[in-house]
């Protein structure tokens, strides 16, 4: 007797030491589980027009994991129909059936897990409101139910579920008025359909999906978010994103380039160069500083005039000062004026595209930026045009050589021209000329970044 008290004990010490590993293995598994369908992006976000309109009900998978949490009267929910979305990225196959089912949308996932957890089984699960105020052994109970039904629901069940994308309406059904591709703003379709010949940039790629586009009416869907930046929308119109420096546009097939101009003072010669970009069917992205602007009595005239034109404006600062030494109000002065006036003369935006005065910076400035929901952009030509007493065979050189040799580009490139600068008058029309006649196009940011991808 005095040897089974100590075995004895030893065995119940055991048991107890397997089942705490036991729950704490059940409860790792589920939280993978549930981590890896929402990282990888297969669940659909929470706050969308389905959840309230369905509230009251449950998901068939997650059902009767969600009874047997909190016996509570629940039905199933029917499938919603989904509208035509583009495939969704290359997921393991064992994760598939869901991407289907759902129709995944892109999210941010910057929320605690716990969160992330919560608000799925108390709002997506859609099960009755009191059970999320239920004890916590409850919950957690309920969490690891629904990590193991989530990760073990049979293929063939959960693939039943998903419906091939509807075909697009005809174009008997297709409301009046321009429309937009998934890579264009609506400035861009009044552009297009307002002209007298093809839009300028316009490929045969776009043109052949003319019959298939959204109406510009409809809904636009909920924000995106990339996952280094949750407090920033992804732009409409970008299949992807990034926040990042632009030196170069990567990822394009075609040859074509993309020209940018640093504009804010000496408005007399920006509107000459503005008119031969336009004689020659060139579209740019335009940086404006707009001390000047603000003080002309055209200013708000020459900036909707640039978007007329089909330019692209992003912000340059008010009055092209060296962020580094203002302070904080005084930078965001910087910023916010400019987009300010921009709003008012052609009720558009500067954002996403930023380019900070003489490239100084530092992290406190690329922290402003980024809560400014700009993307910085530099250049990967730059043709020198700034150089006092420039000329335009000075420039011209400084664009097709480097270092005395001939310099090659490649496709995205993004060259910087200055509006103030006389020779640019000579020197852009020669340049414009030499590019195409070598093959090359031209692109604004925004068109290329479209086409590339976004990154």
């Amino acid at each position: 007797m005095v040897v089974v008290g100590p075995v004895v004990a030893f065995v119940a010490l055991v048991a107890l030491v397997a089942l705490v590993a036991l729950v704490a293995f059940v409860a790792l598994v589920a939280f993978v589980a549930f981590v890896a369908f929402v990282e990888l992006e297969v669940l659909p976000p929470f706050d969308d027009v389905e959840t309230s309109a369905l509230l009251g009900c449950v998901d068939p998978v997650v059902g009767p994991v969600a009874f047997v949490a909190a016996p509570v009267p629940f039905r199933f929910c029917p499938t919603p129909p989904s509208p035509p979305v583009p495939p969704p990225p290359s997921i393991p196959s064992r994760l598939e059936p869901f991407a289907q089912a759902w129709e995944p949308s892109r999210r941010n996932v910057s929320a605690t897990v716990r969160k992330a957890i919560t608000r799925f089984y108390c709002i997506r699960s859609r099960v009755a409101p009191p059970l999320c105020h239920r004890p916590v052994v409850v919950r957690w109970f309920g969490w690891v139910a629904l990590g193991f039904g989530l990760a073990c629901a049979p293929r063939e069940d959960v693939a039943s579920t998903s419906k091939p994308a509807e075909e697009p309406a005809s174009a008997s059904a297709a409301p009046a008025g321009p429309a937009l591709t998934a890579g264009e703003s609506s400035a861009e379709v009044a552009l297009s359909a307002n002209s007298s010949g093809p839009r300028i940039g316009s490929s045969p790629r776009s043109a052949a999906s003319a019959s298939a586009r959204p109406s510009a009416s409809g809904p636009i869907g909920p924000p995106r978010f990339t996952k280094d930046h949750p407090t920033c929308p992804i732009p409409d119109g970008y299949e992807s994103w990034s926040w990042k420096r632009l030196h170069r546009v990567t990822g394009l097939t075609e040859r074509s380039l993309v020209l940018t101009l640093d504009v804010g003072a000496r408005i007399e010669n920006l509107e000459k160069i503005l008119d031969l970009l336009k004689e020659r069917e060139v579209r740019t992205t335009i940086f404006l500083y707009t001390g000047e602007f603000e003080r002309h009595p055209r200013g708000k005239d020459v900036i909707k005039r640039m978007a007329d034109d089909g330019h692209e404006l992003a912000n340059h600062t008010l009055s092209h000062k060296d962020l580094t030494k203002l302070d904080e109000a005084a930078v965001d002065e910087q910023f916010d004026r400019v987009e300010t006036l921009v709003k008012a003369a052609t009720n558009m935006s500067t954002k996403p595209f930023f380019r900070e005065p003489f490239l100084a910076t530092n992290d406190v400035i690329d922290k402003k930026i980024r809560e400014k929901c700009y993307r910085p952009i530099w250049f990967t030509v730059d043709t020198a045009d700034w150089n006092e007493g420039a000329t335009a065979d000075f420039i011209e050189r400084s664009v097709f050589e480097r270092k005395g040799k001939e310099r090659t580009f490649e496709p995205g490139s993004i060259f910087i021209f200055h509006g103030s600068v006389k020779a640019n008058l000579v020197a852009l029309p020669r340049i414009i000329e030499r590019f195409r006649k070598d093959g090359w196009s031209f692109l604004t940011l925004g068109e290329a970044l479209k086409r590339s991808g976004g990154v």
